[in-house]
C-alpha cells in the first residue's frame, strides 16, 4: 500500500484519504470499484461482525457465534475462509474443530483456515484437517470466480 505513505500532492500531506461506507443490516451488497461484495453478520462476543463474499468465495474472520441464517448466504460458496485460532477453546473465535464442523456445514469445495494463533504447528495441523480443508498461509493466492 505505497500509496498510502506518499505524499497528497493537493493537501501535500502524508495523511491517507479515505471513503467510508457504512454497511447497513444484517446482510446485503456494495459495489467496491466495480467488484459486487454481498456481505453478512454474524457476531464476536456479541458484536456484529461482517463477513465478506466475492463471487464463489466467502472470507469470514472473528468468528464464534452466527445465526442460522448464515448458512443461506453461504449457499453455492465454493471457497470458504474462515477463522480458526487454536485447538483449545476461546470465547472469541472458533476452535480448530468447531472451525472444521463448520466448514462441513457450510459443505465449500475448499476451506482454508486464517488468524491461527503461534502455538499452531502448519505442517502436523495439516495432516489433521480433512483434505479439502488447509491451513492458509503468508504469500496464499487463492483462484475463484466472481
Amino acid at each position: 500500500f505505497y500509496y498510502i505513505f506518499g505524499v497528497n500532492k493537493e493537501k501535500k500531506t502524508f495523511v491517507p484519504s479515505f471513503d467510508v461506507t457504512v454497511l447497513n443490516g444484517e446482510r446485503g451488497s456494495i459495489d467496491f470499484v466495480g467488484v459486487p461484495i454481498r456481505y453478512t453478520t454474524f457476531y464476536q462476543l456479541g458484536i456484529p461482525v461482517n463477513g465478506y463474499i466475492f463471487g464463489d468465495l466467502a472470507y469470514l474472520s472473528d468468528i464464534s457465534k452466527y445465526p442460522e441464517s448464515l448458512f443461506e448466504d453461504l449457499k453455492g460458496i465454493k471457497t470458504l475462509v474462515v477463522s480458526a485460532l487454536r485447538f483449545t477453546p476461546s470465547p472469541m473465535h472458533f476452535t480448530i474443530d468447531e472451525a472444521i464442523d463448520f466448514a462441513r456445514k457450510v459443505g465449500a469445495e475448499r476451506t482454508y483456515f486464517t488468524h491461527i494463533a503461534h502455538e499452531v504447528e502448519h505442517e502436523h495441523t495439516n495432516s489433521y484437517l480433512p483434505e479439502n480443508i488447509r491451513l492458509a498461509y503468508d504469500g496464499l493466492e487463492i483462484d475463484f470466480n466472481m
